[in-house]
C-alpha cells in the first residue's frame, strides 16, 4: 500500500484533539491533550485535506476514554507512561497498519493498540479530491494517581 508516496515536497502537520488516558481512583477519564498528528506530504499546488474522525474529535476522545481499560497488573506493577501508536487510515477510512512507535510495556503498548485497533472508519485524507493513504500517530497517556 502506498502512503501518499505518490506525493512529493510540501510536509503538512495537523494537530486534532485526542485523549491522554489517566487512572482516577473511582474511574477513567481524559485529558486532552491536543497531539494527533497527520503528516501528508503533497506535491505544490495539491489541495489536500487530512483524515478525520467521523463524528469530530470530541467523539474521538470519548471513544479512545470509553474504551482504554488500564490493565490490573500494570496498576499493581504501577506502569505509568505515553503509548504512541502509529496507524493508517487508508483509503477507505479503515484503520490499518497499527503499530507502537513508543513503547513503555508490552501492557500498556497491548492495551492503546487493541483501543486503535478497534476505532470505526474515519473519513479518509485526500490530495486534489482523490482519497488516500495517510499515516498517523496518536499518543496515549497512561497515569495512575499521584
Amino acid at each position: 500500500m502506498k502512503i501518499s508516496s505518490i506525493l512529493k515536497s510540501t510536509v503538512v502537520a495537523i494537530a486534532l484533539i485526542c485523549a491522554s488516558v489517566v487512572l482516577n481512583t473511582q474511574s477513567t477519564y481524559a485529558q486532552s491533550s491536543k497531539t494527533l498528528h497527520a503528516t501528508v506530504t503533497a506535491s505544490e499546488g495539491s489541495d489536500i485535506t487530512a483524515p478525520s474522525y467521523k463524528d469530530g474529535p470530541e467523539a474521538l476522545v470519548s471513544f479512545i476514554t470509553t474504551e482504554v481499560k488500564y490493565p490490573e497488573s500494570a496498576k499493581k506493577a504501577k506502569l505509568e507512561g505515553k503509548v504512541v501508536v502509529s496507524f493508517v487510515i487508508d483509503e477507505n477510512g479503515n484503520v490499518t497498519n497499527t503499530k507502537v512507535v513508543n513503547s513503555v510495556n508490552k501492557l500498556l503498548d497491548a492495551e492503546a493498540l487493541r483501543v486503535v485497533n478497534a476505532m470505526p472508519a474515519w473519513n479518509a485524507g485526500s490530495e486534489n479530491g482523490k482519497p488516500v493513504a495517510t499515516e498517523l500517530k496518536m499518543p496515549i497517556v497512561f497515569a495512575l494517581p499521584k
